[in-house]
């Protein structure tokens, strides 16, 4: 199993901890929290997997365009 599948897995049980633990009619704080842990740890493990597999040389700019420079002209001022 890839470890995107398992991260994936990670985030929908902590949802699913979470979304029960606050259905029911008196709140258990402990599986809130086990929920949030889950939820988090499966979000930085992802987000950190996907940052990896960018390559290394990757530029939003595909093509540098070379401007010409500008030209300063003197500045004239009226005495």
């Amino acid at each position: 199993m890839k470890k995107q599948n398992i991260n994936i897995i990670i985030i929908l049980l902590g949802a699913m901890v979470l979304i029960y633990s606050l259905m029911g009619e008196s709140t258990n704080v402990y599986l809130q929290i086990l929920g949030i842990v889950l939820l988090m740890f499966g979000l930085y493990t992802a987000s950190k997997n996907w940052v990896g597999e960018k390559p290394k040389n990757h530029t939003f700019v595909e093509e540098e365009i070379e401007e010409e420079p500008i030209e300063k002209k003197p500045a004239k001022h009226d005495k």
